[in-house]
This record gives C-alpha cells, sequence and structure tokens, in this order.
C-alpha cells in the first residue's frame, strides 16, 4: 500500500483539480466500491495532494471487502451522508451509469466538486 499512485488510471482533470488547491488538502469521498470505486479508494489515499475521507457503497459485503485496507476512511451506506458533510470537497462517483445523474445532482446542490 505504500507505492505509488497509478497516475495512468487517475483522470487528468481530477490530477489538475488537486494541484489547483496550492498546498491545500482536498477532503474526498468515494461513492461505489466495485471495481472502479476500489481503484479510486487506491489511488486517492496514495496522494498527498487530498484526504481521503469518506468511502460509499449499498452493499455491505462490498464495504467488508475493502474497509481493512482504510482504516482512515469512514464507511458508510448512504451517499447523502457524504455530500451533507461541509468538509468536504469534492466526491467521484464510481456506481452504476443509471444512478449518476441523481448522485451528481445531490452532490453538485451540496457545493461539491464531482467527478464522474
Amino acid at each position: 500500500w505504500n507505492a505509488e499512485p497509478d497516475y495512468a488510471n487517475i483522470d487528468r482533470n481530477i490530477l489538475m483539480y488537486l494541484k489547483e488547491g496550492k498546498n491545500t488538502v482536498k477532503k474526498i469521498g468515494v461513492i461505489g466500491v466495485g471495481s472502479w470505486g476500489r481503484n479510486l479508494l487506491r489511488n486517492f489515499s496514495r496522494l498527498s495532494a487530498c484526504e481521503l475521507t469518506y468511502a460509499c457503497d449499498l452493499l455491505p459485503e462490498r464495504i467488508e471487502q475493502v474497509a481493512g485496507n482504510y482504516p482512515q476512511v469512514k464507511f458508510v451506506n448512504d451517499y447523502k451522508l457524504i455530500c451533507a458533510d461541509p468538509l468536504i470537497d469534492a466526491v467521484a462517483i464510481a456506481t452504476t451509469v443509471a444512478s449518476h445523474y441523481e448522485i451528481a445532482k445531490v452532490a453538485l446542490e451540496s457545493g461539491k466538486h464531482v467527478f464522474v
């Protein structure tokens, strides 16, 4: 878990967003911890420009599979809890395509930066 982030799997826009904070650590929440979500968890946890703060999934078994690797992360089963936290700067959505709009809408209305 101490290896360098896999920058090839991190969107260029995400890297630009993280760098624009002028040494400000961005607090990130990942919504969905299936296959893409696990990649996001791994990469965000390795970036010094962000603090992986929350992760969310509807399926408890998915949370159980990854939670042990990220003891600093608060795992929840409702993405609205992440969006309601005023300390969270951005969310990364890694859920099924059909749910992207509703989740992104709630996050944007809550003042979060959103990566889909």
